[in-house]
């Protein structure tokens, strides 16, 4: 290599010395900086993400600590659910969901049958928090139905033991 540049004269030794310095320059940029640069930005996006999520899950830390708590209450048998279908269907009609009710019979000494047809989700679930009767939930079948938001639900719980 240095017999060639020897053979060279002054100046084609700078056009290839530079060309050379040009070529290590792109290969640092094309192999060091911007991957660097590629990963930096993703790490930001990361970052950017997860604190999005710390977010979320701060405001939604009491939600938790709540549904916590009562399911806590329902396996130790003091959950404040429904104790007869008259309850459930008071609970129901104050809630404007007894029209979407098509049945609501007894299933067993101790447990209640709920069926609904074309009921509002949000309500269905707000009715089920507000009554915590989602404590005593033995089985729980939903499906969507064409209407947005709308489902068909059948739900069997326990009910609270007579006081």
């Amino acid at each position: 290599m240095i017999a060639f540049l020897d053979r060279l004269s002054p100046r084609e030794r700078r056009l290839v010395l530079t060309a050379a310095a040009l070529a290590l320059l792109a290969g640092l940029w094309l192999g060091l900086v911007q991957p660097l640069a590629a990963r930096q930005a993703d790490a930001e996006a990361t970052l950017s993400e997860r604190q999005t999520l710390l977010v979320w899950l701060e405001t939604q830390a009491d939600t938790a600590t709540r549904l916590r708590q009562r399911r806590a209450g329902a396996l130790a048998g003091d959950a404040p659910r429904p104790r007869s279908l008259a309850e459930i269907e008071a609970s129901l009609a104050e809630d404007g969901l007894r029209p979407a009710l098509v049945k609501l019979a007894p299933k067993g000494p101790d447990s209640a049958e709920i069926v609904f047809e074309d009921v509002a989700w949000e309500a269905l679930a707000a009715w089920m928090a507000r009554t915590d009767i989602a404590t005593g939930v033995a089985r729980i079948s939903v499906e969507a139905r064409a209407a947005p938001g709308q489902v068909d639900a059948e739900i069997e719980t326990r009910l609270a033991p007579p006081s």
